[in-house]
């Protein structure tokens, strides 16, 4: 957004957004007056020059703890990631939140009270400009009412259109079609959900993760972070626990597919013993990563007849968010084949550590359907698969396509 007119007809008000080459705001102006921001290497807000009516105000930040106001000094005080207390100069209050963090009372250390509610998208509802001793307000951010503008640490949100004024940088695929929609305020769900990043846009209130204090793009605390943080729901998490449907349709759609070319040889000589190789070209959307390899299998089960065969098919898999899931390591199979001049093959494999995956909270599995010919037999066989001969990225040639 670059630009924003404000107000009703005949009084409007025209602010001019500028922003830096990564899409940061870096200045406001509107008439005769400006608002300038400046940030660090990490992309975090470090200070702030606002000029109304020829008065500069000059603010510096150190995260999310102190700032630093001409002569006047703010510090912040948390418990876990709700704000509790502030100390503005002299002045003690204590901080009051609804279910989405955002102040609603204050108390100083003389007792005297403020109250303030909110529209669903976060303008003020019980007047008509923050009456609170604190900027922090709806969910907990910074409100800079000069600009009509609400700071949300990776960008700004603007509660009179419902909109953020930058689109989103990162668009998470558990969002589904509703991420695609970058200007979004938490998928239209501003009742049930905050977004203290600027990132994050599905964080209830129970979400001990979702902490503006932590930078999770750069994947890396901020100097304001908590030292011991709790891992972000994966997809199965979201289901459970909320019902989230694009984390279902997410899980539902195959993390990675492919396509597989096996040789098989198989025997009812020593209880039935088979043993399978193949070469394999597969994509994982999720990492985005796209690798060709070849593996060997050794599997022991009941069989009929000696023979062998050559099969192509369709390789699909859940649960995956690293190619190496199938690409390296090993995995349990189990498998079946038959050959009559034609020949089908399938199997299904999990990796023999049975880890579960970060991004999807389950197991990976493999499935594997293949056609050919082949030598008369049929096989029943569980065993032990894993890469071998050779493995090549071709990651790099995806990029290169976009």
């Amino acid at each position: 957004m670059r630009r924003r007119i404000i107000g009703p007809t005949g009084s409007q008000t025209t602010y001019t957004l500028v922003y830096d080459a990564e899409n940061r705001l870096v200045k406001v102006t509107w008439g005769s007056n400006s608002a300038t921001f400046k940030y660090d290497g990490q992309g975090s807000r470090i200070k702030a020059s606002i000029t109304v009516g020829g008065t500069t105000t000059t603010t510096a930040y150190v995260g999310n703890y102190y700032e630093l106001s001409g002569s006047t000094a703010t510090k912040y005080y948390f418990a876990g990631a709700q704000m509790v207390n502030q100390r503005r100069g002299t002045t003690l209050n204590t901080l009051f939140g609804d279910h989405l963090g955002s102040i609603t009372a204050t108390e100083d250390s003389g007792g005297v009270n403020t109250n303030q509610g909110y529209y669903p998208w976060g303008g003020i509802r019980t007047g008509t400009s923050n009456a609170l001793p604190t900027d922090n307000t709806f969910t907990d951010q910074k409100t800079i009412e000069s600009i009509g503008l609400m700071f949300y640490n990776a960008r700004f949100y603007d509660s009179y259109l419902n909109r953020w004024v930058q689109p989103d940088t990162d668009v998470p695929e558990s969002q589904g079609v509703l991420g695609l929609d970058r200007y979004a305020y938490v998928n239209n769900s501003p009742v049930n959900f905050n977004d203290p990043t600027g990132h994050d846009v599905d964080c209830a209130s129970n979400d001990t993760w979702c902490q503006k204090n932590v930078d999770w793009e750069k994947n890396q605390p901020t100097a304001a972070s908590w030292p011991s943080q709790p891992p972000k729901p994966t997809l199965l998490n979201k289901v459970m626990t909320k019902g989230d449907v694009p984390a279902l349709i997410d899980l539902i759609i195959p993390s990675h597919v492919g396509v597989r070319i096996q040789g098989e040889l198989a025997t009812k000589l020593l209880g039935g013993v088979s043993g399978d190789g193949g070469i394999n070209l597969v994509y994982n959307r999720v990492s985005n990563q796209l690798v060709i390899y070849s593996d060997l299998t050794g599997e022991g089960g009941p069989g009929i007849g000696f023979g062998g065969s050559i099969t192509v098919g369709p390789i699909v898999g859940w649960g995956s968010s690293n190619i190496d899931d199938v690409a390296l390591g090993t995995s349990f199979t189990g498998s079946a084949s038959a050959a009559a001049g034609g020949a089908l093959a399938g199997s299904v494999s999990f990796p023999t550590d049975l880890h579960i995956d970060p991004h999807s909270g389950m197991v990976p599995s493999t499935i594997y359907t293949g056609g050919g010919f082949g030598m008369a037999y049929a096989s029943l066989g569980a065993g032990v698969s894993g890469q071998a001969g050779f493995r090549l990225d071709l990651s790099s040639y995806i990029m290169q396509q976009k």
